[in-house]
């Protein structure tokens, strides 16, 4: 059913309230943009499935109203980019939301499974994915374009009653509660202008002044994207910014020559950049950044952080679970510098992987390795890898 007013989607919401829980998904286009341009939204409920067209509903706060409710659940896959979408139009973080990649991926059944890959496993169904690279903001919707978009949703509710199962049998219901707070907290949505820089690739080559600058020139970029709603690398790319980090011009001549800054930008933009560079230059040293610590020449640490990763993917294998769920390759290397270095150890806070559950299977285990008290054996007629516990 195609909702066309904003009647019809009040009445729809009023519908979904009554019910306490629906499957949602969006089709949205952002290659041109800064922000998502929403351009369908696809509903389901038991027995029916709605598209919402944005491009004629032109108030969507009955749904918004619905996206914020806490004694409403959403269901969704992988549905971060989904909820960024609500969290722009509404700037308020969404609640509820049960999210069926994630139960798939605790209850054993890979990190990242695709919404196909996981109907095909557990319904049996193969979904067609002929308009994967439609173009969704073009009028009229051809009848093949809806019937795809439905088939995004149509299956959740199913899915999610299987996957809870699935999680209660294994005794995991618990952990996916804890997993999924993320998408009620406001910082998965927005963005903190004075750590932006940090994102650089580039940045850990430069100096505390340079990062100084580095640090407002992303600011204002991201600013920037917004104001004009344009991605942040049509506005200037990483490679420029580094290189006006470097270079801290003083005149708009200065910046124009750099690599990749167009004469347009210098014109509309050159003023706000100068005035932050200064803003930059003027800093006391107290207060400028870090250096970002580059991690170079440590072999033991990273003999050591092999080891941990065979242990770590062990335990998951036994577990039945992803292991990028338990750690990363990263977090496993920053936990053996805290244990074995005392790097970090005062102000990073605890690991995740020695928290809760991710302890349970894997942080304990891992811990005792590092204290020489466990080991890891391989089983040769099983061909298998496993840790020996005292």
């Amino acid at each position: 059913m195609l909702i066309r007013s904003v009647q019809g989607l009040s009445d729809l919401a009023e519908e979904l309230r009554r019910l306490g829980s629906f499957a949602l998904d969006t089709e949205f286009i952002r290659e041109n943009t800064y922000r998502p341009q929403l351009c369908l939204v696809q509903i389901a409920a038991p027995g029916q499935a709605y598209v919402v067209d944005p491009f004629l509903v032109e108030d969507l706060t009955a749904l918004l109203d619905l996206v914020a409710d806490p004694a409403v659940e959403k269901i969704v896959h992988a549905g971060e980019q989904d909820m960024e979408i609500f969290f722009s139009l509404r700037r308020e973080p969404p609640r509820n939301v049960f999210d069926t990649q994630v139960a798939a991926a605790l209850a054993g059944r890979g990190e990242s499974i695709s919404y196909g890959r996981l109907v095909e496993d557990l319904l049996g169904v193969r979904l067609k994915k002929v308009e994967t690279y439609t173009d969704w903001a073009k009028r009229p919707l051809r009848p093949e374009q809806v019937e795809y978009a439905l088939d995004d949703v149509k299956y959740l509710l199913e899915l999610s009653r299987r996957l809870r199962r699935e999680l209660d049998g294994l005794g995991r219901a618990a952990w996916l509660a804890g997993e999924l707070r993320f998408y009620e907290e406001r910082g998965t949505y927005e963005k903190d202008p004075e750590t932006l820089y940090l994102k650089i690739r580039s940045a850990a080559r430069l100096e505390p002044a340079e990062l100084a600058v580095l640090r407002e020139l992303a600011a204002w970029r991201e600013e920037e994207a917004e104001r004009v709603d344009r991605p942040r690398g049509r506005v200037i790319l990483d490679e420029a910014l580094v290189e006006l980090a470097r270079r801290a011009p003083k005149t708009l001549a200065e910046i124009g020559l750099v690599r990749g800054v167009h004469p347009q930008l210098v014109r509309r933009s050159g003023e706000a950049i100068l005035r932050r560079v200064d803003r930059a230059r003027r800093l006391p040293p107290p207060e400028l950044p870090a250096p970002i610590e580059r991690r170079t020449g440590d072999e033991d640490i990273s003999l050591v952080t092999d080891l941990l990763e065979v242990a770590l993917r062990a335990r998951a294998a036994e577990a039945k679970i992803a292991p990028a769920y338990l750690a990363s390759r990263r977090e496993l290397e920053a936990l053996a510098r805290r244990e074995l270095r005392g790097e970090g150890a005062s102000g990073g806070g605890t690991p995740a992987v020695l928290t809760g559950w991710r302890r349970e299977i894997a942080g304990e285990a891992l811990l005792e390795i590092l204290e020489g008290r466990s080991h890891v054996r391989v089983d040769r007629r099983a061909a298998r890898v496993s840790v020996v516990r005292p």
